[in-house]
């Protein structure tokens, strides 16, 4: 269990440091993308995220990537996980823990599914699901159709947060702050349009406007509850450091 994690991690760490010094050393940040590169071809774990906690830390490489001309990669990566994701919740109806998970109810929920004996509560929402989709739209067009249609058949709901521009946006906890989006209603294809839930924030907030799209990616992989999305199509026009 210990092992996803770290590769998820790792790989987040990779995905902000490419993202955050658009005028990084040029050496340091192509053996940062090499080591992003890596993971993703060498390390199944990374395919595995063992609960929303998790989701999070799967935009910052994707973008870094695509921005670097690694679209196949990108989209290699969203299928094979996308996959993974969507068979935990098709063997069991307590699909994948939440964002609020400790490691102890993350590994419950993951391992106790085939045992009897271990009651789990069902949960079909998902922040994996929304994240796997919002990314898929932009930087995998031909992918996001099957991804979304997946979902649908296995029952999982897309939930997440809409975060405000205000400062207790970055506060876990704090109710007027945000806003639910239960069981997203995704567009059948992509299109050069938004996603509906996207448009909800039309500009950007404060810490990007600040310190770009980079700045709330890295917000959304300490809170792990909401993931500031819409600023997904913004981080893929941004300068990054290659």
């Amino acid at each position: 269990m210990v092992y996803p994690v770290l590769c998820l991690k790792v790989l987040e760490f990779l995905g902000i440091a490419l993202l955050a010094e658009p005028d990084a050393d040029q050496a340091r940040s192509a053996r940062f993308l090499d080591c992003c590169k890596q993971i993703l071809r060498n390390q199944p774990g990374v395919h595995h995220p063992i609960s929303d906690r998790l989701a999070a830390s799967l935009a910052p490489a994707v973008i870094a990537l695509y921005h670097n001309g690694e679209s196949e990669l990108c989209r290699v990566f969203l299928r094979a996980t996308a996959k993974w994701v969507i068979d935990q919740y098709e063997r069991s109806e307590a699909g994948l823990a939440g964002p609020y998970s400790t490691p102890a109810e993350e590994v419950r929920i993951f391992l106790g599914a085939p045992f009897e004996a271990v009651e789990l509560a069902p949960r079909r929402e998902s922040l994996l699901a929304v994240v796997l989709a919002d990314l898929a739209y932009y930087v995998a067009p031909t992918l996001y159709p099957d991804i979304v249609n997946d979902i649908t058949a296995v029952g999982i709901f897309p939930t997440s947060l809409h975060a405000d521009d205000v400062a207790g946006a970055y506060v876990v906890a704090v109710a007027d702050a945000t806003r639910p989006l239960v069981n997203i209603a995704y567009p059948a294809a992509a299109s050069a349009t938004r996603l509906p839930h996207h448009t909800m924030q039309s500009e950007p907030r404060l810490p990007e406007r600040l310190a770009g799209p980079a700045a709330v990616l890295a917000l959304a992989c300490l809170v792990r509850d909401r993931l500031f999305s819409d600023c997904y199509p913004r981080a893929l026009l941004a300068p990054v450091s290659m």
